[in-house]
């Protein structure tokens, strides 16, 4: 597809554009549990994140079939613009109406927060081939994962300094440089067209897989299970935070360092998810 030097090249922005990522998507749970904890409290939380997790189902059935049609190439540049659009939307909500803007937030970084992750990946695993796929997946792991402690200790001096408010336009800055980063790791794709078998595999065909196979529905089955567990133990921390913390400042410095220290773990994982199937 292109010269070695074009991957090294192109390697080297798709690392700078996963620590951005990485640490805007560790800043933004932060604020948004800082946000929502210091305008509502732990009452509030059952419904907001029940509208989450519906919210992104959702948002990943029209993610998959957006990427199915267009591509990663043009999908994901897209969604780091329109999320970067938002924090700063949401900057000026915050301060007319912080009620709202606190929901608005919970629910964009539910829709987004994930999806930019698996989209950008799966990005890197068109861009590069296997052969080159191992060096620029090392590389750009290990820039994720300290772009989550630059997140992390950004959002907790943010917090002491300034506000909550003023990390959303942060935020939306960081979503801007992701996005011109990702358009330009994705240039080499999108000049390529689309063939019938790029476009075989849908949604649908996953589903029928798995109505097919009863192995992969017993794995549905236990992720399922551990993703309730995870909720569960979500929902007790975060009531117990608000419990004990009543400021947004002291809210967003705790929530910085806890997302900050359980980020290294979460960005191995992706790395390892991305290794393995660029590998395949």
């Amino acid at each position: 597809m292109d010269r070695p030097t074009d991957r090294g090249a192109a390697a080297h922005v798709a690392a700078f554009a996963a620590g951005v990522m990485i640490a805007q998507q560790v800043a933004g749970k932060a604020t948004r549990d800082a946000l929502f904890l210091s305008h509502f409290g732990a009452a509030e939380l059952p419904k907001v994140m029940i509208s989450s997790a519906v919210l992104s189902i959702a948002g990943v059935l029209v993610t998959s079939a957006a990427m199915q049609r267009f591509a990663p190439a043009r999908v994901v540049p897209t969604a780091f613009a329109t999320s970067g659009a938002l924090f700063a939307a949401e900057w000026f909500l915050v301060g007319t109406s912080p009620g709202i803007a606190a929901w608005v937030i919970y629910l964009h970084m539910a829709v987004f927060g994930a999806l930019v992750i698996s989209g950008f990946w799966s990005l890197v695993n068109e861009r590069f081939d296997p052969h080159s796929a191992k060096k620029a997946v090392a590389r750009i792991g290990a820039v994720a994962a300290f772009g989550g402690l630059v997140g992390g200790v950004s959002a907790e001096r943010v917090a002491v300094l300034l506000d909550p408010r003023s990390m959303l336009l942060l935020l939306a800055g960081a979503n801007v440089v992701c996005a011109f980063a990702v358009a330009r790791v994705a240039a080499p794709l999108r000049r390529r067209r689309r063939t019938e078998d790029d476009r075989a595999v849908g949604p649908g065909d996953g589903l029928r897989i798995l109505r097919e196979v009863p192995y992969l529905q017993k794995l549905a089955a236990l992720v399922a299970l551990v993703a309730m567990t995870a909720a569960l133990l979500d929902f007790a921390l975060k009531a117990q935070a608000a419990e004990r913390l009543e400021s947004g400042q002291t809210l967003m410095q705790f929530f910085a360092i806890f997302y900050t220290a359980s980020s290294n773990g979460w960005a191995s994982t992706e790395r390892s998810r991305s290794f393995r199937a660029s590998s395949s």
